[in-house]
């Protein structure tokens, strides 16, 4: 298989249980062009020589191993799959996983896609791509309990059966039991056998809930090590008490005894935009705060907030919210008191 392929191309060996669950979502088009969807999602308890190994699928993986031990190589690297463990990965690029020989393994697994989820994976593997890996404080029996036996697997893998209503009734409490995306992986089977009305929103509700739950583990383990250091807070708080005032970064930095690259750096890292954006959120803020609370014209709320040129800050605020000021204004006090409050300014 050629691995850097961006055609699709597929090997596998279905060497899994027979009361395996695998469900194909059928997406309406409204829903594929604006929103995330389900492809596939399943249950598989599995055994050697189990093994997926493909490239170029446009689709992303979510894996979460409940059982045994598997082997995923992605980016060129191996990674074990133990117990309470989880991986995200984008299917365009190169992937193999399989079952360790000798061993079971038995996971649950969600390939989706839609508007937003690659924006998702990018936020998640910003600074490197890398397993979940958390203890499991599961039911062993978990299985038994949404009534997956009663879901049986044909040959090619296809579900040949139902899952009882046992599964749609026992899902919420089967949700409270180990970490939140393998209570949202549950979910999405739920909620897709018997499918109903709401399926497609339910199923929704949970892929959002799961790369939610992906970015902000990304986040917390990025700042795991130790709290954010004082020298970042205080220059938060610096730009929160003087945002009306022109800020030099220079003169920042060396009030808080760290070059200008390193406060930039640093700033980024532990809060996740540079401090120049930061300053011009604090800005925003009160600007929004003030076209809907004052009737101050657009060039004063401007000045007052850090914004001097009504230009300026017309452009930015465009940038940031799709309107400018002064529509703003009005969609919260109506057309008749936003325009008494309107000024010469042309936006």
């Amino acid at each position: 298989m050629d691995r850097t392929s961006r055609t699709y191309q597929e090997k596998a060996s279905h060497a899994w249980s027979s009361d395996s669950i695998r469900l194909y979502g059928i997406p309406g088009n409204a829903v594929k062009n604006d929103l995330f969807y389900m492809q596939e999602a399943g249950y598989f308890r599995t055994e050697w020589p189990y093994f997926t190994e493909r490239v170029g699928l446009n689709s992303f993986l979510v894996v979460y191993t409940l059982s045994g031990e598997g082997v995923l190589t992605y980016e060129e690297k191996e990674y074990r799959l133990r117990p309470g463990s989880c991986f995200f990965i984008h299917c365009m690029n190169y992937h193999e996983y399989h079952t360790e020989k000798g061993k079971q393994w038995e996971f649950l697994w969600l390939h989706l896609n839609g508007a937003g989820a690659l924006g998702y994976y990018q936020q998640f593997v910003q600074e490197g791509f890398y397993i979940i890996e958390e203890t499991a404080p599961r039911i062993r029996e978990i299985s038994s309990q949404v009534g997956v036996s009663s879901l049986q697997m044909g040959e090619i893998g296809s579900p040949v059966g139902t899952v009882s209503s046992q599964m749609g009734e026992t899902g919420l409490k089967v949700g409270t039991i180990g970490t939140q995306i393998e209570k949202q992986l549950w979910e999405i089977l739920a909620a897709n056998q018997p499918r109903s009305a709401t399926t497609e929103v339910c199923t929704m509700r949970s892929i959002v809930n799961i790369l939610t739950e992906l970015v902000l583990h990304r986040s917390a383990r990025k700042q795991s090590s130790s709290a954010v250091p004082e020298f970042i807070r205080t220059a938060q708080r610096y730009m929160e008490k003087h945002f009306a005032q022109k800020i030099n970064l220079e003169n920042l930095a060396a009030s808080l005894h760290v070059s200008k690259f390193y406060l930039v750096k640093e700033f980024g890292r532990w809060i996740g935009i540079s401090p120049y954006e930061y300053l011009i959120e604090v800005r925003m803020s009160c600007a929004k705060e003030m076209l809907k609370y004052s009737q101050e014209p657009v060039a004063a709320v401007g000045a007052a907030c850090g914004m001097n040129q009504p230009s300026h800050f017309i452009r930015l605020f465009r940038e940031r919210e799709g309107k400018t000021p002064l529509q703003y204004r009005k969609e919260w006090k109506g057309d008749a008191e936003g325009k008494q409050a309107a000024d010469d300014v042309v936006e």
